[in-house]
């Protein structure tokens, strides 16, 4: 799942010092505020070239900074006992996984842990080849921009998602699960229930 990060403020002279906007050529290389240094060799000695690089990016990033942090292994279990089987009450499977990515936020590879922990192989497969459809139909509608492999990847894509453009790639990708889970698999009778309303002799 992908988790906001706390980034404490960055003092202003190493803001100054190393935010690519203060590079004189906006890439590694000399900084505005660099103070020029004067350095005498030995007789024969060559000069070490020194580059300055920015800090981290997420101490760079203006507003949250995500993070990845793991599943532990009591909320699969706990997720999985509360969303029963899937073919007998899709539904609850459904709230289930709209609960798990509102609240967790799952990255590609952490969608494919939740399918695989709450159905069995058939019924994944049965998901992702009905969200795969949609992206399809999104894309070719002009919904989302980019091609299908872009938006609907086979394989964990490990974007950045303090990018915006990843996460609203994110989202989407989301949504579609999220929907296809809920009208993948059809809706089944209860016949058990009916058997259980008899007719009355009155009752026409």
């Amino acid at each position: 799942m992908i988790k906001e990060k706390t980034v404490p403020p960055i003092p202003r002279e190493v803001e100054d010092a190393v935010i690519p906007s203060v590079w004189e050529t906006d890439i590694p290389g000399k900084s505005k505020l660099a103070q020029p240094v004067h350095v005498e060799l030995k007789e024969g000695a060559r000069a070490v070239q020194v580059k300055q690089y920015p800090i981290k990016p997420e101490a760079r990033v203006e507003g949250p900074v995500f993070v990845k942090v793991p599943f532990s292994l009591a909320d699969l279990v706990i997720w999985k006992q509360s969303a029963g089987t899937y073919r007998e009450n899709p539904d609850k499977m459904a709230c289930i996984v709209k609960m798990v990515i509102k609240t967790q936020n799952p990255d590609w590879d952490d969608i494919q842990v939740i399918l695989d922990t709450l159905m069995d192989c058939t019924e994944k497969e049965m998901v992702l080849k009905a969200a795969k459809e949609r992206a399809r139909e999104d894309t070719r509608n002009g919904l989302v921009t980019g091609n299908l492999d872009v938006n609907f990847p086979i394989e964990d894509p490990n974007r950045d998602p303090n990018l915006l453009c990843n996460m609203r790639k994110l989202r989407k990708y989301q949504q579609w699960i999220q929907t296809e889970v809920q009208n993948a698999v059809p809706k089944t009778i209860n016949w058990s229930k009916l058997y259980e309303v008899q007719q009355e002799k009155k009752e026409s």
